[in-house]
């Protein structure tokens, strides 16, 4: 209920009705009805639903999260001891991978309106977000750059995807799978499967050359936590950047309170990240509202956290 005493501007509406429901197909069913304002979708069918327009009066608005997942590449030894190179160690792996993949198609074809196409390596909501891709999809330069590092259908470079098995991921895994294997790269998906008990112990282990990976597990909008699995102190071996100037912008970047300073730093520690391919963007997941089309401030009433804050609420 609004606070008649609030000190600052009083917020549009008197009061706000929230509503738990244990079902979301319950939730769907009484926004058809009109008996909902806007309702909090995940499942697929339904944000396909309200996309098409089929919930009258109603539109879906999506937002991106702020963290991206990657297509994360081992560039440093492999092993306990540390002694095995990564193929990914040389940049024309990295490169044949990233434009054999068509991101945009995968993406946009198994998405279904829950997960979007990465274009950066932070979400379009976060104030340091840069368009920097995704990769050109070109199968004839990536199978140039993998006969440069010498391979090719006749000789195929053989690797493993060890990441934890969802369907999401799974149909992820196989759609990269058929692209990769048009130029000489074959995935081996037997490294799917549970995350505790059979993806983990292989990354503590340092034998994953490559998996699926979130670059943030911090707290917070904050540029340093959204690229946290970057910096020099991550404990991610797949994402931890080791050149020294990369390091020296992350550091920098952490240290600074001036918000243009820290733009410029993050702006060209990401342009370093994606110029070496050190990961391959790939997706950021959505959150979607069916929304009455009275509304139309609903989106902007999702604050830097991707909540919805209904003091922003003017219609």
């Amino acid at each position: 209920v609004r606070n008649p005493y609030y000190w600052g501007t009083a917020p549009y509406y008197d009061e706000f009705d929230v509503r738990f429901y244990s079902q979301e197909s319950t939730r769907y069913a009484d926004l058809q009805a009109g008996n909902l304002d806007a309702a909090y979708l995940t499942e697929s069918t339904y944000i396909r639903n309200m996309n098409i327009g089929a919930v009258p009066d109603a539109s879906l608005v999506s937002v991106s999260e702020n963290s991206v997942y990657v297509f994360a590449m081992a560039t440093t030894p492999l092993g306990a001891a540390s002694d095995e190179p990564s193929p990914f160690a040389d940049i024309n792996v990295r490169k044949a991978l990233a434009h054999c993949l068509n991101v945009e198609s995968i993406i946009d074809n198994l998405g279904e309106g829950v997960y979007a196409v990465a274009t950066s390596l932070v979400g379009e909501n976060s104030w340091i977000y840069e368009e920097l891709g995704p990769y050109e999809y070109d199968p004839e330069l990536a199978a140039g750059y993998l006969a440069a590092a010498g391979y090719s259908v006749d000789n195929p470079l053989e690797l493993t995807l060890y990441v934890e098995s969802t369907a999401w991921n799974e149909a992820l895994a196989t759609a990269i799978q058929a692209d990769a294997a048009k130029i000489g790269i074959n995935i081996d998906l037997s490294g799917m499967g549970d995350f505790s008990t059979a993806v983990l112990p292989m990354l503590i282990s340092n034998q994953v050359a490559m998996t699926f990976s979130q670059a943030s597990n911090g707290s917070g909008n904050d540029p340093g936590n959204l690229l946290q699995q970057y910096g020099p102190e991550s404990n991610n071996t797949m994402l931890k950047v080791t050149d020294e100037h990369l390091i020296d912008l992350f550091t920098r970047g952490q240290a600074s309170t001036d918000r243009g300073e820290r733009l410029g730093i993050y702006h060209e520690f990401m342009e370093g990240i994606i110029d070496q391919y050190l990961a391959i963007p790939l997706y950021v997941s959505t959150k979607n509202f069916g929304v009455n089309t009275a509304h139309t401030s609903f989106a902007a009433a999702i604050d830097s956290s991707n909540q919805v804050d209904p003091t922003l609420l003017t219609d």
